[in-house]
């Protein structure tokens, strides 16, 4: 059957000034192949849309095109040019099924519709959107973490502005010089009585006088300015989530401030965040019933004192429907003092922190020259694929095998080489010693923060040693992580058990490195 080839060329943004080599990049190659292999190509598409969902305008009208029999061959620069999505996936795959599309042509190999081509292809477009779908969770992920050190991870609001000129993962939030003083005035002209809109007309015109070229502020935007908790210091991170942090950037307005325009502007207003700061809400759960444990504040009257003392007290929320809960409050001062002596429990020495930084070094090292050596095999033997390969072409081309020799010796040889590129794609995931390093660190001081820290900084602390924070007849629980576990079982670091037999495997080691050599033979893995 005679193949009707295509060209494809896609590059993700749709923006002209992003990736503005990627498609001329990919037709030199494509142009440079299609000669190669005396291709005559009769068609060509080209576009800049991002392939993580269906709906590319070129790609759909390439597949129409492949159903109506006028096309059965594609040429393009890579799988994932092709498809990051499992429905364009399926579909190609299908129209191989189905015996439409012949093959599927690269720089790098040829797929024909055979079913081990079928798979390779399958998994090309899966190993595509794995990728695509980490890259969304690691954004996620990097945006709750820059959440959590306080700043917006979202387009800042009118009177502020981001630090572009910083490097990425550095950049923060700053108040507008120019517009900040005069959005701030607004907020005072409301608290003097004016209604908002007059307070956003007087706004503009103060403005205009001084100097401003554009508008101040959209009339909807500072509507939205003025009930937004970003402006007196906090924010909600997702939206909607229930998440909030406070924020690093300088407030517009107090909170008091805040409170007392919104009480203007709609008299019915409920403050939207409590006037108290409970460390531990949000963390525990009750063990009973496994509601949330919420805060409350009392005061009692000290009469030395001559005043009202606060006292705070966590309780179940009792909003199970299910069951009714009987769970006593406890006061914070009892759950600070039972955290204390979680925190006090996970405790290392210096000495064994000292001694781990050399190991890890040391195992790090050995694992990346051990992986260095697996690359280096893998690209030799590709490299000798290769080879093979093209002196099977040349023998084609001087007649000594035939066409029928040698298509199934050339198809041998490609699923060599994608199997051996697979591999380096595959290779064992290193341990992360810093992750293991940092958690001794924080083992190590924990103890001290804790004590030292103010009640949200005690929450703070108690975060990081691990989850499932439950409150049960007024006794703390929490599941910790398995480093954290491990070390709060160790009673006596003193302690050597390790008998001779066990120690011998790492006398190659110690002898070579005698610095690696612990103080006490226990610190050795078993």
């Amino acid at each position: 059957m005679e193949i009707k080839y295509c060209a494809y060329f896609r590059k993700s943004s749709e923006s002209d000034d992003r990736q503005a080599l990627s498609l001329p990049a990919q037709e030199d190659e494509i142009k440079k192949l299609a000669s190669k292999l005396g291709i005559t190509l009769i068609a060509a598409f080209k576009e800049s849309k991002s392939a993580k969902k269906p709906g590319r305008p070129a790609f759909n009208e390439m597949i129409n095109l492949i159903g109506q029999k006028k096309i059965n061959g594609i040429l393009v620069w890579h799988p994932n040019r092709l498809s990051r999505n499992s429905v364009d996936s399926g579909a190609m795959i299908y129209l191989m099924d189905q015996g439409l599309l012949q093959t599927i042509v690269t720089p790098s190999r040829s797929y024909v519709a055979s079913p081990t081509d079928r798979f390779f292809l399958g998994f090309e477009w899966g190993q595509a959107k794995l990728e695509n779908d980490n890259k969304s969770v690691d954004v996620k992920r990097g945006m709750t973490a820059k959440a959590k050190m306080g700043w917006l991870p979202a387009p800042v609001p009118e009177g502020y502005k981001n630090t572009p000129q910083k490097l990425m993962g550095y950049r923060t939030i700053v108040p507008d010089t120019k517009r900040f003083p005069y959005l701030k005035s607004c907020w005072y002209s409301i608290l003097q009585g004016k209604r908002p809109v007059e307070a956003y007309e007087e706004g503009c015109r103060a403005w205009k006088e001084a100097g401003g070229k554009d508008e101040l502020i959209c009339r909807s935007g500072f509507y939205r300015m003025i009930s937004n908790p970003f402006f007196y210091g906090e924010f909600e991170w997702p939206k909607g989530s229930g998440n909030w942090y406070h924020g690093k950037h300088k407030p517009m307005v107090t909170k008091e401030v805040f409170d007392l325009v919104q009480t203007k502007i709609n008299p019915n207003h409920k403050s939207l965040r409590s006037k108290h700061d409970f460390p531990y809400r949000g963390l525990f759960f009750c063990g009973d019933c496994s509601c949330m444990v919420s805060g409350s504040r009392k005061f009692k009257f000290n009469r030395s004192a001559n005043s009202p003392i606060p006292y705070d007290y966590y309780r179940c929320s009792h909003k199970s429907q299910k069951q009714s809960c009987i769970q006593p409050p406890i006061s914070k001062s009892v759950i600070n003092e039972q955290l204390e002596g979680i925190v006090k429990s996970i405790r290392i020495p210096k000495e064994f922190l000292s001694w781990a930084n050399k190991w890890s070094s040391y195992l790090e090292t050995e694992e990346n020259k051990q992986e260095i050596v697996s690359v280096v095999n893998n690209s030799n033997d590709i490299s000798v694929l290769e080879k093979r390969s093209a002196l099977l072409l040349e023998k084609l081309l001087d007649g000594t095998i035939t066409d029928a020799e040698y298509k199934p010796a050339k198809k041998k040889i490609s699923d060599q080489i994608t199997l051996l590129k697979n591999t380096e794609n595959v290779l064992p995931r290193k341990v992360s010693y810093r992750k293991l390093l940092d958690e001794m660190e924080f083992a190590l001081t924990a103890s001290q923060k804790f004590r030292k820290a103010d009640d949200m900084g005690k929450g703070r602390v108690i975060k990081d040693l691990g989850s499932n924070f439950l409150l049960k007849d007024r006794i703390v629980s929490i599941h910790l992580k398995n480093s954290y576990y491990v070390f709060s079982k160790v009673s006596d670091w003193s302690i050597s058990e390790k008998k001779a037999f066990e120690l011998t495997k790492y006398d190659d080691i110690l002898s070579k490195k005698p610095d690696l050599v612990p103080s006490n033979p226990m610190w050795l893995p078993g």
